[in-house]
């Protein structure tokens, strides 16, 4: 049972990261992105519009986040628990 827990534990956890991982290197592609061109940017007034591409993919990075720390919660919670029965 103890394995069988470990196991789900580790799978879990590390597609989670790699969720998490993908959303926040899209987001610094993004920021390298418009910082590097950032004259242009400006030029267009594309500030605002690039400011709302990175928060909509910084919300996903953290909704991975939150949901990658529930599942390790929520396993580490179901390992402990079997020391008890």
């Amino acid at each position: 049972m103890i394995t069988c827990s470990t196991y789900l534990f580790a799978k879990g956890n590390a597609a989670e990261s790699k969720n998490k991982t993908e959303a926040y290197a899209k987001c610094d592609g993004l920021a390298n992105q418009a910082l590097g061109n950032i004259k242009v940017v400006a030029a267009f007034g594309q500030e605002e519009r690039e400011i709302k591409k990175y928060e909509e993919n910084l919300i996903k990075a953290r909704k991975s986040g939150i949901k990658n720390h529930c599942q390790s919660a929520a396993n580490l919670g179901f390992f402990l628990s079997l020391n008890f029965f």
